[in-house]
């Protein structure tokens, strides 16, 4: 199997996973302009950059894991929407150092910078178990990663129900 195949077969695998899905939701978040005001002592843009520099290079598995941890860690520690289980932390591990760390990378980046859509407090609380004043008031407060307010209205990042653990695609920790 050419490595084209290989890689062809792998990405939909990789893509549907549960933990990719659950990392995805949490980096994109951690890239929020909110996240960067309440936090700008973590550099996640950086960390990023970093660990995609370590995995496409092919560095040994002690400098991946150690740029995984420098991007994930602190993100843990400052709000519990980034907690992770070790199930997830293995996962990221294993594509990250394996053979396929390249696709796998790729892909994270991908999918995390890609446009989301957004919804109105209404369309959020038709979602989620949150009424659509809570969501006003969340992003109001600045709880809401990626929120936007055009004119008066909110607009909400559809991650962020999932992210807030909202819906049952995040697991609690």
């Amino acid at each position: 199997m050419t490595k084209q195949a290989t890689t062809d077969f792998l990405a939909p695998e990789i893509i549907v996973h549960p933990a990719f899905k659950t990392w995805t939701v949490r980096l994109r978040a951690a890239l929020s302009p909110q996240f960067a005001a309440i936090h700008p002592e973590i550099n996640v843009q950086g960390r990023l950059d970093d660990l995609a520099k370590v995995v496409v290079r092919g560095h040994r598995t002690d400098q991946i894991v150690e740029r995984i941890t420098a991007l994930i860690a602190p993100l843990a520690e400052t709000d519990k929407v980034f907690c992770y289980t070790r199930e997830e932390y293995e996962w990221l591990l294993a594509e990250l150092t394996s053979d396929h760390r390249q696709l796998t990378m790729s892909l994270l980046l991908a999918v995390i910078l890609v446009k989301d859509e957004l919804l109105t407090p209404v369309e959020a609380a038709e979602r989620s178990i949150w009424a659509a004043s809570t969501w006003r008031n969340r992003c109001a407060e600045g709880v809401v990663f990626g929120a936007q307010k055009r004119g008066k209205q909110w607009l909400i990042p559809m991650y962020m129900i999932a992210l807030m653990g909202l819906t049952n695609s995040v697991p609690e920790c």
